[in-house]
């Protein structure tokens, strides 16, 4: 079973979603067919191993060093109800780490930048960025 959520993500978030969507289908067919709600799903199984074990700082930080256009979209994404406890769990592990309160898409831009991070097996971060950016 799935549930629908509306979640308002920055463009930032939104950016992280698509090189993480190319790093795990690079054909670009396969890639079309599959949804946002599912790629964000995968970016929680990525890392459910080590997930309690990453500096969320660092990647808040590795975050705030790429420039992205200011913005948000409102989009609704199809998660499964692993999803949600994931992202619900993620959220009450960041209130130890973040001051103030911790909205679903800060936890979702977060898991996708450490997902993308464990997929590409941490190689040269920003590289990697630039390259994508590039193209």
């Amino acid at each position: 079973m799935s549930e629908r959520l509306e979640l308002k993500i920055s463009r930032k978030a939104m950016y992280f979603l698509q090189i993480y969507r190319k790093a795990l289908f690079p054909d670009r067919e396969l890639s079309a067919e599959v949804s946002n709600g599912y790629v964000v799903g995968r970016a929680f199984e990525e890392i459910a191993d080590v997930g309690h074990d990453i500096n969320w700082k660092l990647i808040q930080d590795y975050s705030k060093k790429i420039t992205t256009p200011e913005g948000s979209f409102v989009t609704d994404m199809r998660f499964s109800e692993k999803t949600m406890k994931a992202l619900d769990e993620y959220r009450d592990l960041f209130q130890k780490f973040f001051v103030g309160r911790v909205y679903r898409p800060f936890v979702v831009k977060l898991v996708l930048l450490a997902a993308y991070q464990r997929h590409t097996k941490g190689k040269d971060f920003m590289l990697l960025i630039e390259n994508i950016m590039n193209e």
